[in-house]
């Protein structure tokens, strides 16, 4: 759990007391190696932190070829989520899945909700977090059409 309050701390820091509250809603998941953490048109019902393993996510291009998005490591992205299932309530767009045995530290979507609700930090946190998200995604479109032939 500390290592999540550091990573976290980063983006904002929680008090003691907040992070007592937050730390009192996470849960541990154990996720097999091939086991899905969301699947494409599931709704996305918790956020994670992946502190062991790795899991990527994938999509189906349109002609049943599964394509990779991304990867969520400990050290590199560790928040697993398909935010825009997470923040609308919509179905997930892509399949997050092991691919070697994870350990994760879960938050309920509600909860989490509730606490942006009611803490200013928790809603600063959240949206510096979307914020690094977001230029993850664009350094990874970036890069992917720099490599892409011509």
């Amino acid at each position: 759990m500390d290592a999540i309050r550091n990573w976290l701390h980063t983006y904002s820091e929680l008090s003691d007391a907040e992070w007592t509250q937050f730390k009192g809603h996470l849960y541990s998941e154990h996720l097999k190696k091939r086991m899905c953490f969301v699947m494409a048109d599931d709704v996305m019902e918790s956020v994670a932190f992946v502190t062991k393993g790795y899991l990527q996510a994938e999509y189906d291009d349109g002609s049943g070829e599964l394509r990779t998005l991304y990867f969520n490591t400990p050290t590199w992205n560790p928040v697993v989520a398909d935010l825009h299932s997470l923040i609308n309530g919509n179905k997930a767009r892509f399949t997050i899945s092991a691919l070697t045995d994870c350990e994760l530290i879960t938050l309920k979507a509600t909860t989490l909700q509730r606490l942006y609700d009611e803490h200013k930090s928790f809603e600063r946190l959240g949206r510096r977090l979307a914020e690094h998200q977001y230029l993850q995604a664009m350094d990874r479109i970036l890069n992917s059409e720099a490599e892409a032939p011509e």
